[in-house]
């Protein structure tokens, strides 16, 4: 008997609630997040019908202080009442979907927020049906602004000889409100090698004498270390040589951090273990954001070469690697773009000029070379006669030209140059606040696509 009460109720919920969700119904709302202090947006409802057809009604109450104006009405008689907002439709749009829009005002300047959303009732099977669209706050005046915590970063290197011409260095970070983008540089000895011991889920590379950790993402831990491999080659490490420092992003700005030595350990199987039995303890570097200063390129200052008569030397084009080029796939054709060189300045030598740029921008770089001309020589070699600018970085006079916030941009400028000119081989180059860093990291920072 219990059986046979419980099948029917259940039938009879199961065919209700099939007669309900049967219409397909679904209204989309969209608006802004946040509005200004008494000011006004546009608001957008999308109603799917499904196979709600005939009378129908869309209403919504707001507080006091909010004025309502109807801007579509697909069809319906709009009120706006004792701030209630009523749309009514005789017979629903023929179409499957149809849109009705409204302006909202904030008129009181005490208000913050304001609750959007609405209940839609239909008739089915002459029986009144309800759907209540999903609410949304409606943030009103300016957003709080947020503190930015000042960035605190601790550094050490050890170095351990373990024998043979080989040392074990080791870099040990600790941060507090460092996040994101970042990287470890460390300068090596000429003739020395480097290989990687612990990336600590960094990118490593080795170029030119200078040991690379990069982050597209920090760790999770406040504390970490990398290390890596110098092998002397049978010498002896001078550990002095050894300069670093800890690079991040913060605010918007490339902070730096020098990173200090702990001095050399001698493994236990050195000749000299016995008389550096007690460890050294030395200081750990912590700087903060107001100890930093502001990147200063000195090395890589820029300078605008003039069309002034130098002494006559060529430039030597293919001797400069180019640190371009990320291994990628290659994209869609690109569409060429001329590229916007800075103005020369006419001047009888070359002139340091203050970096203008703040954040990320790629530039074109033309040819490389140990001595300094004019514009006369590149009129005559490679029959260009744009402005450029050279920049003296790692003893090399780099010559570039163009100024672009995109990658993409770049490359264009950079094809456009080669189909132009007779430049062995221009390519793009890259800058975080003036400083050169490779394209790779800058494509990181920026979340930019390379593009071949």
């Amino acid at each position: 008997m219990l059986k046979l009460l419980i099948v029917p109720i259940n039938l009879i919920f199961f065919v209700g609630l099939t007669t309900f969700l049967s219409s397909d119904l679904e209204i989309q709302q969209d608006a802004p997040d946040r509005i200004p202090t008494q000011g006004s947006c546009e608001v957008t409802l999308t109603v799917k019908k499904g196979r709600v057809s005939g009378f129908a009604k869309l209403q919504h109450a707001f507080p006091e202080g909010i004025e309502v104006e109807a801007l579509e009405t697909a069809g319906a008689t709009f009120t706006y009442s004792d701030q209630k907002m009523k749309w009514i439709w005789m017979a629903l749009p023929a179409e499957e979907s149809f849109q009705v829009k409204y302006k909202l005002t904030v008129t009181d300047a005490s208000i913050t927020e304001v609750e959007l959303g609405g209940a839609f009732s239909f008739l089915e099977e002459n029986n009144r049906k309800s759907y209540f669209i999903q609410s949304k706050m409606l943030q009103v005046g300016a957003a709080p602004v947020e503190e930015v915590k000042k960035p605190v970063v601790a550094t050490k290197r050890t170095v351990t000889d373990e024998g043979n011409g080989n040392y074990l260095v080791q870099v040990d970070l600790t941060r507090e409100n460092v996040v994101g983008f970042a990287k470890v540089q460390e300068y090596i000895p000429e003739g020395a090698t480097a290989t990687s011991v612990n990336e600590k889920e960094s990118v490593f590379s080795v170029v030119n004498n200078k040991v690379k950790f990069v982050w597209m993402n920090l760790p999770a831990e406040d504390q970490f270390s990398v290390s890596y491999r110098i092998d002397m080659n049978g010498g002896t490490l001078d550990e002095s040589l050894l300069t670093g420092e800890f690079a991040y992003v913060h605010d918007g700005q490339t902070m730096k951090a020098s990173i200090l030595a702990e001095g050399v350990q001698l493994a236990e199987n050195s000749i000299d273990s016995e008389e550096t039995s007690s460890e050294k303890e030395s200081d750990v570097a912590t700087t903060t954001a107001e100890e930093i200063p502001t990147p200063q390129v000195e090395e890589e200052a820029l300078a605008v070469v003039t069309p002034a008569k130098e002494e006559e030397s060529a430039v030597e084009e293919t001797s400069e690697p180019a640190d371009e080029e990320p291994e990628e796939t290659k994209s869609a054709e690109p569409v060429s773009v001329k590229p916007t060189p800075r103005e020369v300045v006419p001047s009888k030598k070359i002139t340091t000029v203050p970096v203008a740029n703040t954040g990320i921008n790629y530039r074109v770089q033309l040819v490389a070379g140990h001595n300094n001309v004019d514009q006369a020589y590149f009129a005559s070699q490679y029959s260009y006669s744009g402005s450029f600018i050279v920049e003296n970085h790692e003893g090399w006079m780099k010559y570039t030209t163009g100024d672009y916030p995109m990658y993409s941009d770049a490359r264009n400028g950079r094809e456009d140059i080669k189909s132009s000119y007779s430049f062995p081989g221009p390519f793009v180059v890259a800058y975080n606040n003036g400083e050169r860093i490779t394209v790779q990291e800058a494509l990181m920072i920026t979340n930019q696509k390379w593009v071949q």
